[in-house]
């Protein structure tokens, strides 16, 4: 989806601009983490559209509604990818981007997964203003959970 593509290279310029600014290097969470303590506050008047198909297959659209208790639609990718590529106002989208490889090993097995976060960035500014939990596994889409809609609006 191009909304993809935009929120990586947008974001990735901002982020080695902080890695410049800062004399950092690979600090990518910690990026997110003061994007996220610089823009959380707009996350609570925005509505927040998140893929319909982040949705855990125990969890009705009512029960995430419900748990997440602030504006939100859950939405077909293609309406999501429209409003983030058309900088729709008062508007946020959730992405789960991977941001690195983790390995491992279990016994003499090597192992490794993606690791991921779920970010939110709202679709005018393309500023990241919510970070819900990073992840580990074989894929970036997980799904949500009632307990994952009622952190979301936490911001981080």
């Amino acid at each position: 989806m191009e909304s993809d593509f935009r929120m990586l290279f947008i974001t990735m310029q901002a982020a080695i601009t902080y890695n410049i600014e800062t004399d950092k290097a690979h600090e990518y969470l910690d990026f997110i983490k003061k994007q996220v303590k610089e823009n959380c506050g707009k996350l609570q008047n925005e509505t927040l559209l998140i893929d319909d198909k982040y949705l855990y297959k125990s969890v009705s659209p009512e029960e995430a509604y419900k748990a997440y208790d602030r504006n939100m639609k859950l939405v077909p990718s293609a309406e999501l990818d429209k409003a983030f590529v058309n900088a729709q106002k008062s508007t946020a989208v959730l992405f789960s981007i991977p941001y690195g490889i983790g390995k491992g090993s279990l016994g003499p097995i090597n192992t490794s997964a993606l690791v991921y976060m779920k970010v939110i960035a709202d679709a005018e500014s393309f500023a990241i203003i919510g970070l819900h939990k990073a992840g580990i596994g074989s894929s970036y889409v997980s799904t949500l959970t009632k307990g994952d809609f009622k952190d979301l609006k936490d911001c981080d």
